[in-house]
């Protein structure tokens, strides 16, 4: 959180690897019948700071989604 406040979104951890681990657990959901509404609305506000080049960022980025 201290890193969203001062505006640092280096990446500790990219937003790419988080889309990519919550497009597993999607899958794997699915595959066990458990819908995952939560999941899914996470991994389509991530999916847009994809779509804005924000990939390599620091998953803390969302902050600057969400304040528009």
């Amino acid at each position: 959180m201290d890193r969203m406040i001062k505006g640092d979104f280096e990446p500790g951890f990219y937003v790419k690897h988080f889309v990519k681990d919550m497009n597993i657990a999607i899958s794997e959901a699915k595959e066990m019948g458990i819908s995952a509404p939560g999941l899914e609305l996470s991994k389509s506000l991530y999916d847009k700071l994809v779509e804005e080049g924000k990939e390599n960022k620091g998953t803390q980025v969302l902050f600057e989604l969400l304040d528009k």
